[in-house]
Formats: C-alpha cells, structure tokens, sequence
C-alpha cells in the first residue's frame, strides 16, 4: 500500500490496474486491498469472497478514515495482523519468529515479518516457503533503499542476515524484482487466509506496538485498540 499515506481508504488507481489484470486473465487473481482495508475486514467481516462483502468493506474503510488517524489505522492493524498460526499483532510476531521484542528486530527480521503478509499460512508460510518470504524480504529492502531508508551498508548488512535464515541464495537481481504474478497472488492465499478467530484479536491487541499517531494526535487516541469507529 505505497500510496496508504495519501489516498482516503480506497486506491482507485491500484484498483483500475486490478481490474485490467482479471480481466485479461478471466479470472479473480489480484486485489487492490489497501490498509484500511484490510483492517475493516480483519476487524469486522468474514472472509467470504462476495461483492456484499467487499462493498462493506469499502464503507467501513471509508469511515474508519474519516474517523481515525493514518497512524491510528497503522497502530490497529499492525496490532491485529496475522503473523501465524494464532498468531495476531507485530508484538506477538516478533517473538513467535525470531523470540524477540518487536523494538529489538533487525532491518533483516523487519522485512522477513512483513514479507510474511498477507499470507502466513499458506502463500508465505515461512515454514514450508521460507526462499519465497527470503526472496520478498530481499525486494522489501530494496524498496527502502530507493526511498533512502536505509543506507547501503545496512541494507548489505541486512542480506547477509537473511542469508542465514536459510534457503536458496539471495540473487542482487531480487532486491528490485517485482512479480506481478507473484503479487496476484498474494491477494488470491490473503484472502483465503483471513482471521478465523475473532475472539482472538483481543489478545493480540494487548501486544500494542508503540503508537504511530501524528505529533500533534498523540494525546487523543482512543485507549482501547479494539474500538470500532463511530
């Protein structure tokens, strides 16, 4: 979601593109899920694949922006997030994968954890898939050395730590591959790998990250991460 800092909930330009893409193949492979979306759904829906489904999870993206903040949103969902089996939140993750507080993580551990999403259980299971998470993380830190992020000495630093984590050797080539079949993807295991149990998020959200609200919202974020907008 590159653009999850300037649109309102909904990409229409990644949504356009989406659509081009299934439509040239015949078939629902790519999604145009932004953040805001993808919390509506973890938070409020089911994962049925139907278009009463999407539609609400539009409505409810829409209003979630109206009523929170970018970093509120960003705090919520990266506090309900699946990172595994049971699972839920940057903070449990964290530990789950690497036995470590989410603050101690490494740019390496960073961007194997989000390569993670949105498939942890099958798509981008690190267990039975851990070259293709290796290979997703390596372009993840390509992503922020373009946007200078990180340095070059640390995104180096970085590709030697994933070497480590095991599997087939990490090629330069990787850190600027974008697949777009890959990337279809990764909407078509999300979709089928969304939060079952909803009782669950609770918990994980009682792993709260530090708050990613804007300067001047720190003080006016709701207390309780679970709170559904008015």
């Amino acid at each position: 979601d590159a653009s999850f800092y300037q649109h309102e909930g909904i990409d229409l330009p990644a949504i356009k593109e989406a659509l081009k893409y299934d439509l040239k193949r015949k078939r629902l492979v790519r999604g145009a899920s932004t953040i805001t979306q993808q919390l509506a759904k973890n938070l409020f829906l089911s994962r049925d694949k139907s278009l009463v489904r999407k539609l609400r999870e539009l409505v409810i993206a829409l209003r979630m922006e109206e009523a929170l903040t970018k970093g509120r949103i960003l705090e919520l969902y990266l506090n309900v997030v699946e990172l595994g089996p049971l699972v839920y939140g940057v903070g449990h993750g964290a530990r789950y994968h690497f036995n470590s507080p989410v603050e101690f993580l490494s740019p390496a551990e960073s961007s194997f954890l989000a390569a993670i999403l949105p498939g942890p259980r099958i798509a981008f299971n690190p267990r039975t898939k851990e070259a293709k998470v290796r290979k997703r993380a390596t372009r993840l830190l390509g992503l922020l050395g373009q946007r200078e992020i990180l340095t070059e000495e640390e995104i180096g630093a970085a590709l030697i730590e994933l070497e480590q984590l095991g599997g087939a050797p990490i090629s330069p080539e990787d850190l600027f591959l974008v697949d777009p079949d890959e990337a279809a993807t990764d909407e078509v295991d999300s979709s089928d790998e969304g939060i079952q149990e909803k009782e669950l998020i609770t918990d994980a959200i009682e792993e709260t990250v530090t708050p990613l609200e804007e300067e001047d919202a720190t003080n006016t974020a709701p207390a309780d991460a679970g709170t559904e907008p008015e």
